[in-house]
């Protein structure tokens, strides 16, 4: 992965700021040309029954804003992962994410891991280590549902510690570091091809700004989005957005009116409900 990213930044970085969901060497399918059951956005088994996301610490609010899940996985076996990022700055205002899709043996792999751990229960254990020795770290979130049941598995600075986690913790920490090595962990027969995700859907985070010299300032296309609601959070669904936000970076602040906004945006993944919490 690590040379697929470095082969990806070599190819996207001259066009990144034209539509970095075009970059598609290495074998790599934007999503669009895929097939429709495997990128519906839409279908009816289209709920997730694992999600994995590290987020939380001291990070800016707009930081916090755009992390995603660095792994959700789907009841029909769709995959969503984090891809190689660029590393430039400023960043491109959307991330590049990956999908792949799971076969029933895969899907069930991964269900095996997580039942054989306990995880799927009415009654999570708890997850604080003593004495936590770090400050403002992230928190480690495992969301699972199988078998009817959701579980929500967080532990704070999971792994970060200057001692070896033990009891419930290291349960967590093991089934979190086997699902990162998904390919390892389902067998590569059984999970399919990367293809690159291309969201239709985003969650806006606005706020004032002064006009910055180093950042550009773009006007505003979408008329029907008033970016003075998006303060919170507000869902951006419109045939414009997704070059819009393509074409943005992190730096880039939008014009309305009179009024110019900082702007941090996040795709809405598949199943995710209002600004992106899980479905």
């Amino acid at each position: 992965m690590k040379l697929f990213g470095n082969i990806v930044a070599r190819l996207c970085v001259p066009v990144v700021l034209i539509n970095l969901a075009a970059c598609g060497e290495s074998g790599v399918t934007n999503i669009e040309t895929s097939s429709p059951d495997t990128l519906s956005e839409h279908s009816a088994d289209r709920n997730i029954v694992v999600r994995l996301e590290t987020a939380g610490g001291l990070v800016a609010p707009d930081f916090h804003f755009r992390t995603l899940p660095s792994l959700v996985i789907y009841a029909d076996g769709l995959v969503i992962t984090q891809g190689p990022q660029i590393a430039i700055y400023p960043a491109p205002a959307l991330p590049s994410l990956v999908v792949r899709r799971l076969d029933a043996a895969g899907l069930a792999a991964v269900k095996k891991v997580i039942t054989g751990a306990g995880l799927v229960t009415a009654s999570p254990p708890g997850y604080a280590a003593v004495p936590i020795q770090i400050a403002d770290g992230p928190t480690t979130t495992l969301v699972v549902t199988f078998d009817g049941i959701t579980a929500t598995h967080a532990a704070y600075a999971l792994g970060m510690g200057q001692t070896a986690e033990t009891g419930a913790r290291k349960t967590l920490a093991d089934v979190v570091a086997r699902l990162e090595d998904l390919g390892s962990l389902v067998g590569a027969e059984h999970i399919g091809p990367e293809a690159m995700f291309a969201p239709t859907r985003f969650a806006i985070r606005t706020s004032p700004s002064e006009a910055d010299p180093s950042s550009p300032v773009v006007d505003w296309p979408l008329v029907n989005v008033a970016l003075g609601a998006a303060a919170e959070c507000l869902v951006v669904d419109d045939p414009a957005a997704p070059a819009l936000f393509a074409s943005m970076t992190t730096a880039t602040r939008v014009r309305q009116a009179v009024v110019i906004y900082s702007i941090a945006v996040r795709p809405v993944l598949p199943a995710e409900t209002g600004c992106g919490t899980g479905g």
